[in-house]
């Protein structure tokens, strides 16, 4: 099973809830029990750790078969804070759910979280479309919905409301795998637009001026406001920095670019 590096957060990874965590998602259910019963209607049948075992079973069995994908969302290993899956596979697509508990929520964690998944369905399982629905009340979630997805619409069905299952106004996002590689891209461009000035002709000249002038000003005054024993170690180090980054200005643009690249989602 897959784990899975969360993009902005360094201590979260998506990776496989097993038997032995029963007791941990349990906890979880039944701590956020009144929160997460509003918009899941498994919530009112896990009633102790022994379905939620049963849960990690299923999950399981259906994670071997390429059927669908669940992981845990984990904060600093051992912190099981919610869910990102795929509850269905077929036909080279689909459906991807979430939820997080309500001491995490708000910091963008499973939007992130839910990001890292669609790139490991997209390049790894190489599906062709993900969708994700929502009442259209469940206004978290819609955001949520409204960030990821190429295209949105409402449709009209029968979903679990507040406890209970009402004929709602839902709301369906979508996209395909062109949608998203264009997006990727156009978001590794923004990421990388100031790498192209750095490693432009003028962006390498200024930054190389600018750090000869540094060192040259700190030669002349830095004698003046400092003792030898500070003033001499903080200007070798000042030029140590220069000598690297004068280096590392050599890097081409086409390397900058690829750079920015890798550094998108990645999975371990």
């Amino acid at each position: 099973m897959p784990v899975i590096k969360v993009k902005h957060f360094s201590s979260i990874k998506l990776k496989e809830i097993t038997e032995s965590d029963a007791k941990k998602l349990f906890n979880l259910v039944e701590t956020d029990r009144k929160y997460l019963r509003e918009w899941l209607p498994w919530v009112d049948g896990t009633k102790q750790t022994s379905d939620s075992l049963d849960f990690i079973k299923f999950a399981t069995e259906q994670n071997k078969s390429g059927k669908g994908l669940t992981l845990g969302v984990w904060l600093d290993e051992n912190n099981l804070i919610g869910t990102a899956s795929f509850v269905s596979i077929e036909n080279g697509a689909a459906e991807m759910g979430y939820w997080i508990s309500s001491a995490h929520q708000g910091k963008g964690i499973i939007t992130q979280s839910c990001r890292a998944l669609m790139e490991y369905g997209f390049l790894t399982l190489k599906l062709n479309k993900i969708f994700m629905r929502c009442v259209d009340e469940n206004v978290k979630s819609k955001k949520i919905i409204h960030k990821l997805s190429a295209a949105c619409k409402t449709l009209q069905e029968r979903q679990w409301v507040r406890g209970s299952f009402q004929n709602s106004s839902v709301i369906r996002g979508e996209i395909d795998r062109p949608q998203w590689l264009l997006a990727r891209q156009k978001e590794i461009a923004q990421q990388s637009s100031w790498y192209r000035y750095l490693f432009s002709g003028i962006g390498r000249h200024a930054v190389g001026l600018s750090l000869l002038v540094a060192n040259g000003l700190f030669w002349q005054f830095g004698p003046k406001f400092l003792s030898p024993k500070i003033h001499l170690p903080v200007q070798t180090g000042l030029l140590a920095v220069s000598v690297v980054s004068f280096f590392r200005m050599q890097q081409t643009p086409q390397e900058a670019s690829a750079s920015a690249s890798r550094s998108n989602y990645s999975c371990i």
